[in-house]
């Protein structure tokens, strides 16, 4: 059973509210979904539905206001937060991260890959959909990058969060900030990311990113991190 009071879904398109509410209520039959068209309607009375809400916001007419939610996440601190949304852009994923949100899911997600994300949330995971930060090319022929000779090796999920990080021009800090991290940590994991793929600069990073964001590896490692986090969850 998750440690959760009650689903909150809040979007102000009544049509993907009442879809979403409906999916959620077969999906979590023991957790109360409560629906609201605006985060301010909703944290009116919030105290109502306990201090553990799961809070899954719609960026459906725009940006969220994340200073908002960065004070209700201040208050609340036992509150999960998911946000869905049809920007994929990762400046805005780590700009909506970076306050608190445990998982940020694009529309191009299919339905069975966001239940699992919020699935993971639920056992105190997150979800970073760092494949999705790229439009999707055909690499007929090509070799996955972040697999070496013998393919004993892979890329992780913090170190695919790094390198997005840096592809889109953020220094250490930046990154350290937006992923709860200490900058030396950062400068750790990218001398260990240009090892991994044979590079020696940023720079160099940032041309291979794409690659390593469309490599066949890259569905492999989501599936390992989230199977085996919600196995070891629930054992």
């Amino acid at each position: 059973m998750y440690a959760v009071d009650a689903i909150v879904v809040v979007c102000p398109l009544a049509l993907w509210r009442d879809c979403i509410s409906r999916v959620l209520a077969v999906e979590f039959p023991n957790i109360p979904v409560l629906a609201f068209s605006d985060l301010r309607e909703w944290y009116s009375v919030s105290d109502w539905h306990g201090d553990s809400p799961l809070l899954l916001i719609s960026e459906a007419r725009g940006g969220i206001d994340l200073e908002s939610v960065a004070e209700i996440l201040e208050r609340k601190r036992d509150m999960k937060t998911v946000v869905f949304s049809k920007n994929g852009n990762i400046s805005r994923i780590l700009e909506v991260m970076s306050v608190g949100v445990q998982a940020y899911i694009p529309n191009n997600l299919t339905l069975e890959i966001a239940m699992k994300a919020i699935h993971l949330v639920l056992v105190g995971g997150s979800f970073f959909p760092v494949a999705s930060f790229f439009e999707k090319k055909a690499t007929r022929g090509a070799v996955p990058v972040g697999q070496g000779p013998k393919g004993d090796f892979r890329i992780s999920r913090r170190e695919l969060e790094i390198i997005a990080g840096v592809s889109c021009g953020r220094s250490n800090a930046s990154i350290a900030k937006a992923l709860n991290l200490r900058e030396s940590t950062i400068k750790v994991h990218v001398r260990n990311i240009m090892k991994k793929i044979g590079v020696n600069t940023r720079t160099a990073i940032a041309y291979k990113s794409e690659d390593i964001f469309h490599s066949s590896l890259i569905n492999e490692v989501y599936s390992d991190l989230g199977e085996a986090f919600l196995e070891s969850k629930r054992g």
